[in-house]
């Protein structure tokens, strides 16, 4: 078959030699999502949320419905939970338990 190359015209082997593995570039690997934290809610006409974890190291802010920081939105925010977008990610955080 090799010596017949029905694929190009002249039927001849091509003269140059392709390598046998792949050579395009790896993809660089994902950056990991930031792990947050919702630490307390303020109530009140405007409610705020305190929220730590934020990407590039950045300490706990505090943030009203529709703040940015990070690259991350706040979306929602109810009397225990909050809702954060970014980075193709929608977390809903909850206050922890003061049990433990």
């Amino acid at each position: 078959m090799e010596a017949r190359a029905p694929f190009r015209a002249d039927r001849r082997p091509p003269q140059a030699k392709f390598a046998a593995g792949p050579t395009a570039m790896a993809a660089a690997p994902p950056t990991p999502r930031p792990v947050l934290v919702l630490q307390g809610i303020i109530w009140g006409d405007e409610p705020a949320i305190v929220l730590d974890g934020l990407p590039g190291g950045t300490p706990q802010r505090l943030l009203y419905r529709g703040d940015s920081a990070a690259g991350l939105r706040v979306v929602r925010i109810t009397t225990s939970t909050a809702v954060v977008k970014g980075l193709d990610t929608t977390w809903v955080l909850s206050l922890r338990s003061q049990d433990r």
